[in-house]
């Protein structure tokens, strides 16, 4: 698709990307895995490393060929910019809860865990932040109100993306779904407007992949962590008031994106668009 076209329609071909992706990963890739010896646990670690692997040179092919602003890495590290979202995203993915159960794994399902997990979160940095990102800054880089609205637009696809685990998880239900949706919505804030300011995708994706693993360590199984941070009960006011909880807890992303967006200045988004 030509470079103009990608510039005046950065939603169709943001659809058109992500479609691509679900159709890619349904292919049953993990029955060859199977067949070979491997348990399902296994199988589908190894099938979704292959995929997120090609898939992530395609999106850096595409990048590099139609000069859509990313910045893999910055030579200025903002350090402070890094600080709040790794407490939130360590303390709250119930990392703490999760380091004593490294020993009660195998090396080798450990090993497969976290190449899993920094492919797919690699694969969510360079597709969102990188690639959507840069193309709704080719349309909104005019003004700061243009910025907040790339930054919300790439994150409500982001989260919108989640919708799909309705038919695509075991037992996935539509409250649950949503709340996934609210949830990574509000990361995806977050990380786009650190992204913005600090200019080092390699480092937040870095990051995101620390924190998906440690969190993920006590879900190996299920691999559902928003779902499971929160007991919910069976009883109205329980209820109520969990997911009021809910709200606060993942809205806190949220305000940490929104306080990074203000201090966005010119000259970030001039490097940018280099």
């Amino acid at each position: 698709m030509h470079m103009i076209t990608l510039k005046k329609k950065p939603f169709i071909f943001s659809f058109l990307i992500i479609l691509t992706i679900y159709i890619i990963n349904k292919l049953p890739l993990s029955n060859i895995f199977i067949y070979s010896g491997f348990n399902e646990f296994n199988s589908n670690a190894t099938e979704n490393i292959i995929i997120n692997c090609f898939v992530l040179l395609a999106i850096y092919l595409i990048i590099k060929n139609t000069n859509i602003p990313v910045k893999f890495i910055c030579k200025v590290i903002n350090v402070g910019y890094y600080i709040p979202l790794i407490i939130f995203l360590f303390v709250f993915s119930g990392g703490l809860n999760n380091i004593g159960k490294f020993g009660l794994i195998s090396i080798d399902t450990l090993l497969l865990f976290g190449a899993e997990t920094f492919s797919s979160a690699f694969l969510e940095e360079w597709l969102f932040r990188g690639l959507i990102l840069g193309l709704l800054l080719f349309k909104y880089n005019k003004s700061k109100n243009g910025i907040f609205k790339a930054v919300l637009f790439s994150s409500l696809i982001f989260g919108s993306i989640h919708f799909l685990n309705f038919w695509s998880q075991t037992g996935a239900t539509l409250k649950g779904v949503f709340n996934q949706v609210y949830a990574t919505a509000c990361f995806g804030f977050m990380y786009g407007a650190v992204y913005l300011k600090t200019r080092n995708l390699f480092i937040l994706a870095f990051f995101h992949s620390i924190s998906n693993f440690i969190g993920g360590i006590g879900e190996i199984e299920t691999a559902n962590v928003v779902e499971n941070i929160v007991k919910i009960d069976t009883t109205l006011l329980n209820t109520i008031i969990t997911e009021i909880f809910r709200l606060v807890i993942f809205g806190i992303p949220l305000l940490i994106g929104y306080f990074v967006y203000q201090r966005i200045n010119k000259e970030d988004i001039e490097d940018m668009m280099k």
